[in-house]
């Protein structure tokens, strides 16, 4: 009998929401996700870049005699293996994304590699609007100098 009243009383009520509060920030590491994503997006047109450059034979590739590019795949990330996340990408699996990746023609990867860039730089230029550091300045200038760097390699290849 008590849960009928409470029920017939509460229909005509309005529930209120709380307001949260003004000056708390509801997403508090947006600044570091932000940041984390132009680190992505560089090294994504870096990637880009270089596979680019080994194409157009601008970069020096060691002697195979001397040099066994699984060896130093995994000097250089097995001390990351550790890590949980992100999980270590296996050599074979490194080697069929870069495969793939050769397969585009030099002109798109140093296209790809410019929008990289200047999505990077707008990421860090929307952050250092509101958090304004030195380092991400920095970050900013070199994202424009990749920018223009790769457009024109793009536009002359």
């Amino acid at each position: 009998m008590d849960r009928e009243k409470r029920d017939k009383a509460g229909k005509g009520k309005k529930k209120t929401k709380s307001n949260p509060k003004k000056g708390v920030k509801s997403r508090p590491y947006l600044t570091e996700i932000a940041c984390y994503q132009a680190h992505a997006n560089m090294c994504a047109g870096y990637y880009k870049l270089m596979v680019a450059a080994k194409q157009e034979n601008k970069i020096l590739i060691p002697n195979p005699r001397f040099d066994n590019e699984v060896v130093r795949y995994e000097h250089r990330f097995g001390a990351f293996a550790n890590l949980l996340t992100p999980p270590l990408m296996p050599y074979t699996q490194f080697k069929e994304v870069l495969e793939h990746t050769e397969k585009a023609s030099i002109k798109t990867l140093y296209t790809a590699a410019s929008r990289d860039f200047g999505q990077a730089r707008q990421i860090l230029e929307t952050v250092q609007a509101s958090v304004p550091d030195e380092e991400i300045l920095n970050l900013i200038t070199i994202n424009k100098t990749n920018f223009v760097v790769a457009s024109v390699l793009a536009r002359d290849s």
